[in-house]
C-alpha cells in the first residue's frame, strides 16, 4: 500500500520535471544558451525546439491526468480532460510530421518554425528533432490519448484494461529506444543515438527527460497492465522491485568498465569478452542468491500468516455462526457492504422475503437493493448511503417496490465499521420492514386531516394538545393561535359553565360527554358544535370530535318558525283533516273536510259519513293497501283517490295520513282538493321528494390520485358511486360524470389547486348511478408532499350534500308546503311568549291532560303538574327562561284520569330573523313507562346478585370437594395397586418359575400389567385434574425454541427409526411455557406413536396466522381415524385405536383440549383412516396478559369434569375384587 501510495505522486512529480525541461529548452534557444540547449557541457546533439514544445504539451498531458486521478474526475470534470486531450494530440501530431519528413523527404516547413538552426554533425537538418525523438513523441503520446478519460469515454471509475495495456506497451517500446540512446552516450557508440548520419542526433538530456516521461506515464495505473507485475505486494513484484535496478545498471557499469580497460590497451578483446562473462556469472549468482533468500523470507512469513490466519479464520467462522444464527432468527434484513470495493459482504435470507429478490442477485449486483427503492426515494437515499461513511451513519425510511408491484416501507440503520487503522473499512446495518406501521399512520394522518369534523386532543388543563386542519377552517384561527391559549376563551360566555361541568365530568372519569357549546369565530361570529368527548385519566388528555351543527340550529329554527305557520294555516281549515278507523268511520273531522264532500257536522256526530262508502270501488284495492301499509309501517304515502260527495259528484283529492302512536285502530289523515290545485299537486310531489332526501344518509367518497391529479389506481367508492369503470375515470376521464354546466368550473378548480398546490375545495353535481341523477357534492382535497417539497399524491373526500342541499331548497319553499306530520306527532307541544306566558298547546297535550284549551292558556298547566315536581320544574324553567337556553326536565303530570304520569319536557327558545328573543318551544314524551322499567330493572339486578353469590358460594365449596377428591384418589387408590405390585412379585420370587405353566405365568403377567397401566391411568387423571387449576404464567413463548426442546426430549422414542420432519417457522405467542410444552409434547408423542407402521414416518409441525389467533397443527402419515368419531379425541378415557400396539390412557389429547381451552384457544382434528391425521390448536393473539379464568368458571368446569374421575373408581374396584 505504501508503494502505491509513493507511485500515486510519480506522475506528478514527473509532469512536473517534463514540463520544466521543455520549458527551459525554449529558453535556452530563446537566449541562445548552450547548457540549456545541449544539456552537456561541450555537447554538440542539442534539444530542439519542436522537442522542448513537444516536451511542453506532454509534461502538461501527464500532469493534467495526474491530478484528475488523484482528485477525482467529479471536481473537474470535462475540463482537464479537454486540455489534456488536445495537449496529447499535439505531441503525436508533432511526432508524426516529423517521422513523415524522414520517410518521404516532405518538409512541412516545422522545423524552424520558432526558432532558426544550423546543420552540424548532429544535426541533419536544421531545427529537426532525431528520429528516436520523433518516435518517442508518436509513442508517448499515443499513450496520453489512450489513458485520456474523455478519450475512453468513462462513465465509472474503473479505467478500460485493454486500453491500458497497449499504453503501457507503447511505452515501454519508447522507453527502450531511450535506453538504446544513453547505451549510445555511455559507451560512445553514435549509431545507438544518432541511428544515421541522415538523421539528427538525440541530445543526452532528451533522452533523460523521456526516461521520467516514460516512468510517469508507467505509474498513472501502478495496479493495471504491465507495470502491476512490478508494483504487486506479491513475492514476484517484490522480487522484481529489488532485482530489477541491479538487473539494468550492474551490466551497464561492468561493460562500461570492461570498455574503458579495452580501449586503454590493458588486455585484448578476447580477455574483455572472458571478464564480461565471468562478471556477469557473479552477478547472476548474486542476483539469484538474493532472489532465493527474498523469497524464503517470504516464504516464512507466508506460512507463519498462514496459521494466523487459519486459527482467525477458526474463531471467525465461530463468530460468524453465531452472529448468522441471530440474524437469521430474526424478521429484520442484517447486511453489511463494502463500499471501497463497491460490493455487498453479506445479507440475511431475510432479504429474499421482504425485497422479494434473491440473495444471488444482490451478490452479483451490489446495488440491486437501490434499484427497488422508490424512484422518488432513490436519489435520498442513495446519497445519504454513500456519505455514511463521512457522516458516522444513517437512518432512512423509504419505500420499495416488490416484483409483484406491491410498496413496502422499510426503515434502514447502517452504521460505520472501522479498521485497526481507524478507516472505515465496511458499512454494516440492519434494515426493518415498517409497512404495517406506515399504513396505519398514513390511515391515521389522513382521517385525522380529512376528516370534515372537528378532530382534537386537549389537556385536563383546559389547553388544546393538537388540532386538525378543520378548526381552521371553521372557526378562522391558526393552529398556533389555538394552542397558545385556553380553550374555554373561545367558548360563548353564555355556553362556558356547561362546558367547565362537562370538563369536570370527564376529569372524575365518566366515560363520554355529549353536549353542544358555541365557540367564537375569528370575525366575531358563533358557531355551534356537538361535541362528543372520552377522558384517558392516565395520560391527563381528552379526545374529543366535535360537528358543526350550525346549519342545523339555523334549520331547526326556521322550521320552528314554519311549523308555527303551518300550525294556524291548519286551523283556518284551509285543508281537510279527518279521524278514521279501519272500519271505515270518520270519528272526527274539520270544517274543510265537511265543506269538501258536502255533509254537515251534525251528519259526522250521527255516525253518517263513512270513507268507505265515499270511496268508488276502483280505489278500494288502493285504499287495502294503505291499510296494510298502516298496520306494517304505522303510516302510508300520499296518494290520489276520488271521494263521492253528498250529491253523488266525485271530487279528486290526495289522501295521506298515519296512525296515532296511542291507538292502532285511529289515523289521522290530510284530504287535499285537488279539483281546482294541479299546481299545488306538484309542489306537494317535490315537498315530499326533498323531504324523503333529507332524511337520507349522506355518503363519502375517498379517492387518491398521483401527484399530476391523475387517477392512476382504482377507486371502488368513486365506480360504487358514479357507476364509471376504471377505463372510463382513469387519467381525467372521471371529469365525464360531472355535470355538463358544472365540467368546466370544477377543472378550473382543480388545475388551479394543482399549480398552487394548496387545498382543494369545491362544490357541484355529479352522476350518481344508484339513484341514476347528478347530485350535488361537495369535494375537498390535500397534497401529500415529498421530503423535497414535491407533490407525491393527492389525498381527498367526495361528500353527498345532495339531501343538504335540497333541504335548503325547501325551506325555501317552506312557505307553499303542507305538512301533515304537524298534528301527527306523538308529542305533547306548547310555545310560550317573551312573557313567560303559555300561548299554545296541541292536540296531543289537551288530549293527555283532559283540559280545554282556555284552561291550559297562561299558567294554567302548572296545576296538572305534582306539587312535590312543582317548585324544581318552575325554577327550571324561569332560570332558562332568563337565560334564553335549551332546557331539559323530568317532572309528573296529571293525565286525564287523575293518574300522575312522568314526562321528558325539552324547550328551546325562538329568535326572530333579526335575533330578537321571542319565546320558547317545547315537546313533552310520555317516559312513565321507562321509568317503571328502570325501577324493575335495578330491582332485577339487586336479585341477581344476590343468586350469583349464592351459586358462587357453592360452586366454591364444590371444588374443595373436588380437590378433597384428588387427594383421596392419589393416597388410597395408589396403596391397593403397591400391594398387588408387591405381592404378585413375592409370589414369582417364592415360586420355581419351572412349577407355573404357561397359562398361570400368563396370569401373572396381565396382573402386573394391569397393575402398572392402572397407576398410569391414576398419574394421568391426577395431572388432568391439576392442570386444571394450577396458575398460569403468562409469558412471550417462543414456539420455534420449544418444538426443537421437545423433539430434543423425544430423541429416544425415535431411535432405529427413519423419521422425516418438517419444522415450519413458528410464531411467538403468549401463554404458559410449561401447559404448552405439555400440549406439544402430547401431540408429538401421539404423532410419533401412531406412525410406528410406517417404513418412514413423515411428521409436519406448522402455523397459520389470522386476525385474531394464530393456529398451530402438528401433522403425520399413521394410522390416522374416522372423521364420524373426530367429537371423541379430545374427551378423556377417548380412545379411538384399541390394537394393544399402540399404548395410551386417553388422558393426553383431553389435556391438551384443557390447557388450550384455557388459554382462550381452540383445538379440532382432521384425519382419514391410514391416510394420516392433522392435529390443530388455536391461541389467542393478546396484546397484554388476559384476565385469569374466573373462580366461577374454574369451579364449574371442576364440577362438570367430576362425573368423568368417578367414573375410573368403579371399574378399578371391580379388577380387585374380581381378582
Amino acid at each position: 500500500m505504501a508503494q502505491l501510495q509513493q507511485a500515486a505522486r510519480i506522475p506528478n512529480l514527473a509532469g512536473w520535471l517534463v514540463l520544466g525541461v521543455g520549458i527551459l529548452g525554449l529558453i535556452g534557444w530563446q537566449f541562445d544558451i548552450a547548457l540549456l540547449k545541449t544539456g552537456l557541457p561541450g555537447g554538440l546533439a542539442t534539444m530542439k525546439a519542436n522537442t522542448a514544445l513537444g516536451f511542453v504539451l506532454t509534461g502538461s498531458a501527464l500532469k493534467l491526468l495526474a491530478i484528475g486521478n488523484s482528485q477525482g474526475r467529479q471536481k473537474y470534470g470535462q475540463r482537464l480532460s479537454t486540455i489534456s486531450l488536445i495537449c496529447s494530440f499535439l505531441a503525436v501530431l508533432l511526432g508524426v510530421l516529423t517521422l513523415s519528413q524522414y520517410a518521404f523527404g516532405w518538409n512541412w516547413g516545422i522545423d524552424q518554425l520558432l526558432f532558426a538552426d544550423q546543420i552540424t554533425a548532429a544535426t541533419s537538418h536544421p531545427g529537426r528533432m532525431g528520429v528516436n525523438t520523433a518516435i518517442s513523441f508518436s509513442l508517448m503520446g499515443t499513450t496520453l490519448l489512450l489513458l485520456n478519460q474523455r478519450f475512453l469515454n468513462l462513465s465509472s471509475n474503473e479505467p478500460d484494461l485493454r486500453q491500458i495495456g497497449w499504453g503501457q506497451l507503447l511505452t515501454l517500446i519508447a522507453l527502450g529506444v531511450m535506453l538504446q540512446a544513453l547505451v549510445g552516450f555511455a559507451y560512445d557508440v553514435p549509431v545507438l543515438y544518432q541511428i544515421s548520419t541522415r538523421t539528427t542526433s538525440i541530445a543526452f538530456h532528451t533522452a533523460i527527460t523521456f526516461m521520467i516521461l516514460g516512468c510517469g506515464i508507467l505509474a498513472l495505473y501502478p495496479t493495471h497492465g504491465i507495470i502491476r507485475i512490478f508494483t504487486t505486494d506479491l513475492d514476484g513484484g517484490i522480487v522484481a522491485r529489488q532485482l530489477l535496478p541491479a538487473a539494468i545498471l550492474l551490466p551497464l557499469i561492468l561493460g562500461w568498465l570492461i570498455v574503458q580497460g579495452y580501449r586503454a590497451n590493458y588486455y585484448d578483446s578476447g580477455f574483455a569478452m572472458s571478464l564480461l562473462v565471468l562478471l556477469l556469472i557473479v552477478v547472476q549468482a548474486i542476483l539469484v542468491g538474493i532472489s532465493a533468500s527474498i523469497l524464503n523470507c517470504n516464504d516464512l512469513k507466508r506460512r507463519r500468516l498462514e496459521a494466523a490466519r487459519r486459527q482467525v479464520e477458526a474463531e471467525l467462522r465461530e463468530s460468524e455462526w453465531r452472529v448468522r444464527q441471530i440474524t437469521e432468527s430474526s424478521n429484520d434484513v442484517f447486511w453489511m457492504a463494502d463500499l471501497t470495493n463497491a460490493q455487498c459482504v453479506y445479507v440475511s435470507p431475510q432479504f429474499e422475503s421482504i425485497w422479494g429478490r434473491s440473495l444471488e442477485a444482490i451478490k452479483a449486483n451490489w446495488l440491486e437493493w437501490l434499484e427497488a427503492i422508490h424512484p422518488e426515494d432513490r436519489q435520498r437515499v442513495e446519497t445519504r448511503f454513500l456519505a455514511c461513511r463521512s457522516t458516522g451513519g444513517y437512518d432512512e425510511e423509504f419505500r420499495i417496490i416488490c416484483p409483484d408491484g406491491s410498496i413496502r416501507w422499510i426503515r434502514d440503520r447502517g452504521y460505520p465499521v472501522y479498521d485497526e487503522s481507524k478507516t472505515v473499512r465496511y458499512v454494516s446495518g440492519v434494515a426493518e420492514d415498517i409497512t404495517e406501521r406506515k399504513q396505519v399512520e398514513l390511515e391515521r394522518d389522513r382521517f385525522f386531516s380529512l376528516s370534515l369534523d372537528l378532530l382534537c386532543i386537549a389537556e385536563l388543563n383546559g389547553h388544546f394538545r393538537r388540532l386538525n386542519p378543520a378548526f381552521e377552517r371553521v372557526l378562522g384561527y391558526s393552529e398556533t393561535e389555538l394552542l397558545n391559549q385556553p380553550f374555554i376563551d373561545f367558548v360563548h360566555p353564555e355556553d362556558r359553565a356547561a362546558t367547565l361541568a362537562a370538563m369536570e365530568q370527564l376529569a372524575q372519569g365518566e366515560q363520554a360527554i355529549h353536549f353542544e357549546n358555541r365557540y367564537r369565530c375569528k370575525d366575531g361570529t358563533y358557531r355551534w358544535l356537538d361535541w362528543v368527548s372520552v377522558p384517558v385519566l392516565e395520560d391527563g388528555l381528552i379526545y374529543a370530535v366535535a360537528h358543526d351543527v350550525t346549519r342545523r340550529k339555523q334549520l331547526e329554527q326556521k322550521l320552528r318558525r314554519s311549523e308555527a305557520r303551518f300550525r294556524r294555516l291548519f286551523d283556518s281549515n284551509t285543508i281537510g283533516i279527518v279521524f278514521a278507523d279501519f272500519q271505515g268511520n270518520i270519528t272526527h273531522a274539520n270544517g274543510a273536510f265537511l265543506d269538501l264532500v258536502g255533509y254537515t257536522r251534525a251528519e259526522l256526530v250521527a255516525g253518517e259519513i263513512r270513507w268507505r262508502d265515499m270511496t268508488p270501488p276502483e280505489y278500494w284495492s288502493q285504499d287495502q293497501r294503505a291499510l296494510v301499509d298502516l298496520q306494517q309501517r304505522g303510516i302510508f304515502t300520499a296518494w290520489e283517490k276520488e271521494y263521492f260527495r253528498k250529491d253523488g259528484r266525485r271530487v279528486p283529492v290526495l289522501v295521506g295520513g298515519a296512525l296515532l302512536a296511542d291507538d292502532t285502530n285511529t289515523t289521522i289523515c290530510y284530504v287535499l282538493d285537488l279539483s281546482a290545485r294541479k299546481q299545488a299537486e306538484m309542489a306537494v310531489q317535490r315537498s315530499e321528494e326533498r323531504y324523503r332526501s333529507l332524511v337520507m344518509a349522506l355518503t363519502s367518497v375517498v379517492w387518491t390520485t398521483d401527484g399530476d391529479g391523475r387517477f392512476v389506481t382504482r377507486q371502488p367508492l368513486w365506480e360504487a358511486y358514479t357507476g364509471q369503470t376504471f377505463a372510463e375515470y382513469r387519467d381525467w376521464g372521471w371529469a365525464a360524470a360531472l355535470h355538463p354546466e358544472d365540467r368546466e368550473r370544477i377543472q378550473q378548480c382543480w388545475q388551479q389547486a394543482l399549480v398552487s398546490r394548496q387545498i382543494y375545495e369545491v362544490e357541484g353535481r355529479v352522476w350518481h348511478a344508484g339513484s341514476e341523477q347528478y347530485r350535488y357534492f361537495e369535494a375537498r382535497a390535500v397534497p401529500i408532499l415529498n421530503p423535497d417539497g414535491t407533490i407525491r399524491e393527492w389525498v381527498g373526500t367526495v361528500n353527498d350534500v345532495h339531501e343538504r342541499k335540497q333541504a335548503e331548497a325547501a325551506l325555501r319553499e317552506s312557505e307553499a308546503r303542507f305538512r301533515h306530520l304537524t298534528d301527527t306527532s306523538p308529542l305533547l307541544v306548547w310555545m310560550s311568549g317573551a312573557d313567560k306566558l303559555c300561548n299554545y298547546f296541541n292536540a296531543g297535550w289537551l288530549n293527555f291532560t283532559g283540559r280545554s284549551l282556555e284552561q291550559e292558556m297562561g299558567n294554567g298547566w302548572i296545576e296538572g303538574v305534582h306539587p312535590e315536581d312543582l317548585q324544581r320544574c318552575l325554577d327550571t324553567y324561569v332560570n332558562a327562561f332568563d337565560a334564553c337556553q335549551p332546557f331539559e326536565m323530568e317532572y309528573r303530570l296529571r293525565r286525564f284520569d287523575g293518574a300522575y304520569r312522568w314526562i321528558l319536557d325539552i324547550g328551546v327558545p325562538r329568535f326572530t330573523l333579526e335575533g330578537d328573543f321571542c319565546g320558547y318551544i317545547g315537546s313533552c314524551v310520555d317516559i312513565h313507562d321507562r321509568k317503571q322499567a328502570e325501577a324493575d330493572m335495578q330491582r332485577l339486578n339487586e336479585i341477581l346478585e344476590l343468586r350469583v353469590k349464592e351459586r358462587t358460594a357453592q360452586l366454591e365449596a364444590a371444588n374443595k370437594e373436588l380437590e378433597s377428591f384428588s387427594y383421596s384418589v392419589s393416597h388410597d387408590l395408589r396403596a391397593p395397586l403397591r400391594h398387588i405390585a408387591g405381592f404378585v412379585d413375592l409370589l414369582r420370587k417364592q415360586l420355581d418359575p419351572h412349577t407355573l405353566d404357561a397359562t398361570s405365568q400368563r396370569y401373572l403377567t396381565i396382573i402386573t400389567d394391569t397393575t402398572h397401566q392402572a397407576g398410569t391411568l391414576i398419574d394421568d387423571l391426577l395431572a388432568f385434574s391439576r392442570m386444571g387449576r394450577s396458575e398460569m404464567r403468562w409469558l412471550q413463548v417462543d414456539m420455534n425454541q420449544l418444538v426443537q426442546e421437545v423433539c430434543r426430549e423425544l430423541e429416544p422414542e425415535t431411535v432405529q427409526r427413519q423419521i422425516q420432519w418438517q419444522i415450519e417457522p413458528l410464531p411467538i405467542v403468549q401463554g404458559d411455557p410449561a401447559m404448552l410444552r405439555l400440549v406439544m409434547r402430547n401431540l408429538l408423542e401421539n404423532a410419533l406413536k401412531y406412525t410406528r407402521s410406517r417404513a418412514v414416518a413423515e411428521i409436519q409441525i406448522g402455523s397459520s396466522s389470522a386476525d385474531q389467533e394464530n393456529v398451530l397443527f402438528v401433522r403425520d402419515n399413521g394410522i390416522g381415524f374416522n372423521m364420524q368419531y373426530a367429537h371423541k379425541l379430545f374427551g378423556i378415557f377417548q380412545r379411538l385405536h384399541s390394537d394393544p400396539n399402540y399404548e395410551g390412557t386417553g388422558i393426553g389429547l383431553a389435556n391438551v383440549r384443557r390447557i388450550i381451552h384455557r388459554h382462550g384457544g381452540r383445538t379440532w382434528a382432521e384425519g382419514m383412516v391410514d391416510g394420516g391425521a392433522t392435529f390443530y390448536i388455536s391461541l389467542p393473539k393478546l396484546a397484554v396478559k388476559p384476565n385469569q379464568i374466573t373462580e366461577l368458571e374454574s369451579t364449574a368446569k371442576s364440577t362438570a369434569e367430576q362425573p368423568a374421575v368417578q367414573k375410573l373408581e368403579l371399574p378399578v374396584e371391580q379388577k380387585t375384587n374380581g381378582k
